[in-house]
């Protein structure tokens, strides 16, 4: 009987993080025409170079199936990946750094449980120096982030 409500429990979180996953639009740059949903490889142009979308599907090998909780919680609103390297700030994370515990978990049962994996590697970014340093991205996140907790404010609706 445990079971089924946990399996029950499992699935509802899996279609609220299948909603906060629209909501917060991740297919639009995760996904391409002809490729599994989340599989990434969407190129983005920018003044410093081509920037491409990675892999967002529990593949342990090319996704984020290695990633746990705490790690795909400080990717997606820090920016962080596990190791401390920087994604670049084409991944809005600012956008999505007040995302609530709740919903962040949601999230990340979905994209674990609720997202067929894929063993596609998109083509790796590769910038010209100085901007293939990734490490002086902490400034940018320094002068443009927030990363105070979502705080209602109090008597709105």
């Amino acid at each position: 009987m445990a079971s089924q409500a946990h399996a029950e429990d499992e699935a509802q979180l899996i279609k609220k993080g299948e909603y906060l996953s629209r909501l917060g639009d991740c297919m639009a740059c995760h996904s391409l025409s002809g490729k599994p949903d989340y599989a990434g490889g969407l190129a983005i142009e920018s003044n410093l170079g081509t920037i491409y979308s990675t892999n967002i599907t529990p593949d342990k090998e090319h996704g984020i199936g290695n990633y746990n909780e705490q790690q795909f919680s400080d990717t997606v609103r820090k920016g962080v990946l596990p190791g401390g390297s920087r994604l670049y700030p084409a991944m809005p994370y600012p956008n999505y750094a007040q995302i609530s515990d709740e919903d962040m978990h949601a999230l990340y049962v979905y994209f674990m449980k609720g997202v067929k994996s894929s063993a596609d590697q998109p083509t790796e970014t590769s910038l010209s120096f100085p901007f293939s340093q990734r490490w002086g991205v902490r400034f940018w996140n320094w002068a443009f982030i927030n990363d105070k907790p979502f705080q209602p404010i109090g008597g709105a609706s």
